[in-house]
């Protein structure tokens, strides 16, 4: 497994000067194959759960923030490292879901389950989890939806919230924004 409290701790350092930086796809860590719905109409087979990132420093891994953008094996692409509590809404409670759930999902279920969580709360948001209505929908295993429901229900009272990636515009030639909890020192 890659060094994450290194590589979280390149991030924060990210964080506290918010300038762009390269990350590069690296693969699935975790995770399971679910179907999802958008807006009532594209309904796909995709991934779900934990993935693995590198910049120039340091590897970690963590989840998707944003479903609507797929990313490629060895992709590189620029983010800036922002702190997802100072995000909307919808962030900051996928954000908090992060903080608190991200090292209790283990198991290819659950870490499917956290990653369900995280694209409802972006995409829907309100004050309870429906993965069957609203623009974003999903099918997967009893164990993944479990783990997604409790992890919405339940995003804890960690208000610092997690190291939210998100893609810029300056020449990164697309990419998919990311979600990591911070270092706990």
């Amino acid at each position: 497994m890659f060094p994450l409290i290194g590589a979280l701790t390149s991030i924060v350092a990210h964080l506290t000067a918010p300038q762009p930086f390269v990350i590069q796809y690296v693969g699935e860590a975790a995770g399971l194959q679910v179907r999802v719905c958008l807006d009532g109409r594209k309904v796909e087979t995709c991934y779900a759960g934990k993935l693995l990132f590198r910049d120039k420093d340091r590897s970690w891994s963590s989840v998707c923030a944003a479903v609507r953008a797929p990313v490629g094996r060895r992709q590189a692409y620029v983010v800036q490292a922002l702190n997802s509590s100072r995000g909307q809404a919808n962030v900051k409670l996928a954000g908090a879901i992060v903080a608190k759930w991200f090292d209790q999902a283990q198991t290819p279920a659950q870490c499917a389950g956290l990653q369900l969580a995280v694209w409802e709360a972006i995409e829907d948001g309100g004050s309870r989890a429906d993965f069957g209505s609203g623009h974003f929908m999903a099918q997967a295993s009893t164990e993944a939806l479990q783990f997604a429901m409790m992890a919405y229900q339940d995003p804890g009272g960690d208000t610092s919230g997690s190291a939210y990636l998100k893609t810029t515009d300056k020449g990164s030639g697309g990419g998919q924004s990311q979600m990591t909890p911070f270092t706990r020192t």
